[in-house]
């Protein structure tokens, strides 16, 4: 994991303005949410298992994923991630009923794995499109 020094790092917004902002950038809030905060991620096109991921904390409201909402937002620092996951068939899969309904994810093979110059640069410059849109 690296971080992005950021324009839009302390930003404050209403979620609803912001998120549809980030969406029409190809970001979508990430599954890691909870009523005091979360991220918008970004799959790196260019470089495989490379999200970045702009954290951020809910300050005024409480944060719901599920409904487009008035809650004010600071925005964080953006973060290039790498997690790299198993490709194909997992050689440690057993069959087994129930667990297939729970364990439908392979587990990945480095799930912080160290992010390069190049794909940090590339992370980069998402989040230099974001903060010029924002600055518009």
């Amino acid at each position: 994991m690296r971080e992005i020094d950021s324009l839009i790092s302390g930003r404050q917004y209403r979620y609803d303005g912001i998120k549809e902002v980030l969406e029409s950038c190809g970001y979508a809030v990430g599954g890691n949410w909870n009523y005091e905060g979360g991220s918008f991620d970004k799959a790196v096109e260019t470089h495989q298992d490379v999200v970045v991921r702009i954290p951020f904390l809910a300050i005024d409201g409480h944060f719901d994923a599920e409904s487009d909402n008035e809650t004010i937002i600071e925005l964080r620092s953006p973060l290039v991630l790498k997690h790299v996951v198993q490709r194909g068939n997992d050689p440690h899969a057993e069959m087994h009923l129930m667990g297939a309904m729970i364990d439908q994810f392979q587990t990945p093979v480095q799930p912080d794995a160290e992010v390069s110059d190049e794909e940090w640069k590339a992370g980069r410059q998402l989040i230099q499109q974001i903060e010029y849109k924002l600055n518009k």
